[in-house]
């Protein structure tokens, strides 16, 4: 994935701030933009986030409903677990992923070039 930035950003010409190139590269710069704002406020790894929080809430959409908890699940959240994530790890995938186990929980590694 770095590389494919990094590929990405050299591309661009060279004679100015990547935010001055943000019409023609604005996926890019709001890709940039996401990536450094994770780290710098809530300085939870870009990768992770992505990987185990953002990625499987858009497969797994709106919860028509909710699986029982477990007494581990319940006991965290009188602990304080964050609910979102309680939300990520118990709520199942509406839209099937291609590969939970691939990169960032969705892309196989075999369909990667």
């Amino acid at each position: 994935m770095r590389d494919q930035i990094a590929g990405s950003l050299r591309q661009l010409p060279a004679d100015g701030p990547v935010s001055s190139r943000a019409r023609i590269a604005s996926p890019l710069v709001e890709l940039l933009a996401l990536l450094e704002g994770a780290v710098d406020t809530t300085r939870f790894a870009p990768a992770e986030l992505w990987q185990h929080v953002l990625l499987p809430l858009l497969h797994i959409g709106p919860a028509e409903s909710f699986p029982p908890l477990d007494a581990d699940e319940r006991a965290a959240l009188r602990e304080g677990a964050d609910p979102l994530v309680m939300y990520v790890d118990t709520v199942p995938f509406r839209t099937p992923s291609a590969d939970e186990d691939g990169l960032l929980g969705v892309f196989s590694p075999d369909s990667l070039a």
